[in-house]
């Protein structure tokens, strides 16, 4: 992985219904996605909707606590979707960058 000395943080509250987490970009490093909620985040990498049906990865309730976030590889230029099974918590995001 390329080094960088760029990363922001950001919060995306929990919802039942699909919302864009990350949104394209080509400058990506690696993101984490950690999930700060009770629920289940589905996560989905692409423009889809993201459901308990339709995600490429599983974030647990609480995964920063157990070492579970998800990370989005630098190969992954596209936007990231997700979904709660429940809206409460949120996801609390790492993005490095160029």
């Amino acid at each position: 992985m390329a080094k960088t000395s760029l990363a922001t943080a950001s919060s995306i509250a929990a919802s039942t219904t699909s919302v864009e987490l990350l949104a394209q970009n080509v400058s990506r490093l690696e993101d984490t996605i950690a999930n700060d909620s009770t629920a289940t985040l589905y996560v989905l990498e692409g423009t889809g909707t993201a459901s308990s049906t339709n995600f490429t990865y599983l974030v647990p309730p609480k995964s920063d606590e157990f070492g579970l976030n998800y990370y989005v590889a630098s190969e992954w230029l596209g936007p990231v979707q997700g979904a709660w099974s429940a809206a409460n918590g949120a996801a609390r995001i790492t993005r490095r960058s160029t």
